[in-house]
């Protein structure tokens, strides 16, 4: 339990230093620890209490807003974050796929062919939402001259996310060192986050966990906690653990408390930045 707090302290550090470079390309400077860890931290805080990410995002943005008085170019921050964490997150499933392969059949069990078929196409979503991101981070002139070509027959939804985020890449044209690096903690966010799992099941002691397969079949998981309109994913989180890795863990019960347990576990670890909300100036 103390491994799955640490592990998970790790990856918010990663997450904070990833909005830390976002800002720092855009020309808004704070000090990391004293600013930017601490933000996040009551951002986690105030987001226990809201659906996704609602809390976290809406309080960091609010504070460098208001302290930089640069709100357009921290919006503009905050809205690449969001498609660089979604790709953190998708790349994490696509590298952990070929070792949680077996996390596909069980879920797929008494359908023939469906394994292969549904394993090709999470390979296939995540292969290409992934490479469209980075194309666009490292060279958003070209992504400009495709959606010039294409942009008549994508769908408007589709196509408007294209150009919010090819206009908030353009923002940071000459800076794909600086967003490399922030793709890079963002996969390392998502990647901890999915290990934490993998030490709670070891807490409640389900001594044959393998590493992989749970860390595979968590990074899916934290993909739907993320969407789900429950508050901090509550709920979901454990629905989609007990069905995902129900066999994988020993049964419903294990995967429910194991999913709950890396809950507790993260928000033990960042919990206390409510201290910061009522102490800090």
């Amino acid at each position: 339990a103390a491994l799955a707090m640490s592990i998970k302290f790790v990856g918010v550090l990663a997450s904070a230093f990833a909005w830390h470079l976002l800002l720092r390309g855009q020309g808004i400077r704070f000090p990391y620890w004293q600013s930017t860890v601490t933000a996040f931290l009551i951002g986690r805080f105030i987001g226990t209490f809201l659906p996704s990410t609602i809390g976290l995002d809406g309080y960091t943005l609010y504070e460098a807003g208001k302290y930089s008085n640069q709100w357009r170019r921290v919006i503009t921050a905050k809205g690449l974050e969001k498609f660089i964490g979604l790709t953190g997150l998708l790349l994490g499933i696509l590298c952990t796929l070929p070792f949680g392969y077996s996390v596909i059949v069980d879920v797929t069990a008494g359908k023939e062919g469906a394994a292969p078929m549904l394993a090709g196409a999470i390979a296939l979503v995540c292969a290409g939402i992934s490479g469209v991101v980075v194309l666009g981070l490292v060279k958003p002139g070209l992504m400009l001259w495709l959606l010039g070509i294409f942009g008549k027959v994508l769908p408007s939804r589709i196509k408007k996310e294209v150009e919010n985020f090819s206009s908030a890449v353009s923002a940071y044209r000459g800076q794909t060192k600086l967003l490399m690096m922030t793709l890079f903690a963002k996969v390392i966010t998502h990647f901890t986050t999915a290990v934490v799992y993998y030490f709670t099941a070891l807490a409640i002691g389900v001594a044959t966990a393998q590493f992989w397969l749970i860390v595979f079949g968590s990074n899916i998981q934290i993909l739907g906690t993320l969407f789900s309109p429950t508050i901090a994913g509550e709920g979901a989180r454990e629905a989609l653990q007990a069905l995902l890795l129900e066999k994988q863990l020993g049964g419903v019960a294990q995967a429910v408390l194991s999913g709950a347990l890396g809950f507790i576990a993260a928000e033990a670890a960042t919990m206390w930045g409510g201290a910061f909300l009522w102490t800090r100036k």
